[in-house]
C-alpha cells in the first residue's frame, strides 16, 4: 500500500489512491498510516479527509511532512487539525528548523503565522534558528523574520 502511494507520482494521483483505499473502510491504524504517506506526497484534500476519518497526527506523520510549495496545503490541513508546530522531530529540530534549512519560505511564513517559535538558544550545531538561515544563505527568510 505505501509503495503504491510513494510511487503514485503526483499529489493528485496520491489523492486518487487514498480515495480508493477509503472505500474499503480501513482501520484507524491504516488511516493514520495513509496520512503519513499523504504528508509526504499528497494534498490538503486527502489530509483533511483522513483526519476526518480519525487519523492521528503522530510523530510518523510530523516527520513525513514535506515542505515544498505543492505540499503547503497538507501542512495547513495538519495545522488546522491541531498540529503543534513546535513539536520536536526525531533528528532535525522542528518543522521551522527544517523549513529554514531548506529555504522553504512559504512554509516558514505559514509556520510563523501558526505560532512556531524560532529556537532562541543554540542547537546541537551551535546555531540559533535565525543563525541557521543566515549561515545557509537564506536571505528571504532572514529578511522576512527581521
Amino acid at each position: 500500500m505505501g509503495e503504491k502511494l510513494l510511487h503514485a507520482g503526483t499529489p493528485e494521483a496520491v489523492d486518487k489512491l487514498v480515495q480508493d483505499m477509503l472505500k474499503t473502510s480501513p482501520s484507524p491504524q491504516v488511516v493514520t498510516y495513509l496520512l503519513q504517506m499523504v504528508a509526504y506526497c499528497g494534498t490538503g484534500t486527502s489530509a483533511r479527509q483522513l483526519l476526518q476519518k480519525g487519523a492521528e497526527i503522530n510523530y510518523g506523520v510530523i516527520d513525513s511532512v514535506h515542505l515544498d510549495q505543492k505540499c503547503i496545503s497538507v501542512l495547513q490541513a495538519l495545522i488546522d487539525s491541531g498540529l503543534d508546530v513546535n513539536t520536536p522531530l526525531k533528528y532535525q529540530g522542528d518543522l521551522l528548523a527544517i523549513a529554514i534549512r531548506y529555504n522553504k519560505v512559504d512554509a516558514v511564513r505559514l509556520l510563523l503565522k501558526s505560532g512556531a517559535r524560532p529556537r532562541e538558544n543554540e542547537g546541537s550545531d551551535g546555531n540559533t534558528t535565525l543563525g541557521d538561515a543566515a549561515v545557509r544563505g537564506s536571505p528571504d527568510i532572514t529578511v522576512y523574520r527581521c
